[in-house]
């Protein structure tokens, strides 16, 4: 791309810390002047990375390509919006997460819900009812706990350490127990 014969003086700072002018080749200023881009890439990738050691190989570039994409869709967003306050990296990787998620949730179970009476959702088959973020954050005065038949705690309820719960949210019927229920609405 450049001539290898053509060199340009640039400042540099000698050992005693003095400025001196310094012929440079111009492949070298032209380097120095468009670095930044690699640098900034690699800087937001290490911010909040995906990866983790994993014996297949190809995992490792699955997320390193998922975190490339993550990282790319965020500069664009910086550079397309100009005149609203910006969203940080770490809020703008949580809305992603957040639209990617919706209403999935992996403690689904086959079964179904019916609507009976005024909107309120009724459990069958043994499934346990998801919420989503929007719900279980909006009006947090609405979300007041009721009795109910025992179920499984929405928070803290594992597979390995079942804690049920009589107390049922009205608003989003999940069933925190007592303990967990503000946390579930906070989290």
């Amino acid at each position: 791309m450049h001539d290898p014969s053509i060199s340009v003086s640039v400042q540099r700072t000698n050992k005693l810390g003095k400025k001196e002018t310094v012929p440079s080749p111009i492949s070298v200023v032209e380097y120095n002047k468009y670095m930044g881009g690699v640098d900034l890439f690699d800087q937001n990738m290490a911010s909040y990375s995906l990866s983790w050691k994993s014996r297949r190989w190809w995992m490792k570039i699955f997320y390193y390509l998922v975190d490339a994409c993550v990282v790319n869709s965020y500069l664009s967003y910086k550079t397309a919006i100009t005149n609203c306050k910006k969203m940080t990296h770490l809020q703008f990787r949580s809305q992603l997460a957040n639209e990617l998620m919706k209403t999935y949730s992996s403690r689904k179970r086959p079964g179904a819900l019916v609507i009976c009476g005024k909107n309120k959702l009724k459990k069958l088959g043994g499934r346990t009812i998801s919420v989503e973020n929007v719900q279980r954050k909006a009006n947090v005065g609405d979300h007041l706990p009721t009795q109910a038949k025992p179920r499984h705690c929405a928070y803290c309820s594992t597979k390995e350490t079942v804690k049920r719960s009589k107390i049922v949210c009205r608003s989003c019927n999940a069933a925190p127990c007592l303990e967990c229920f503000v946390p579930f609405h906070e989290a």
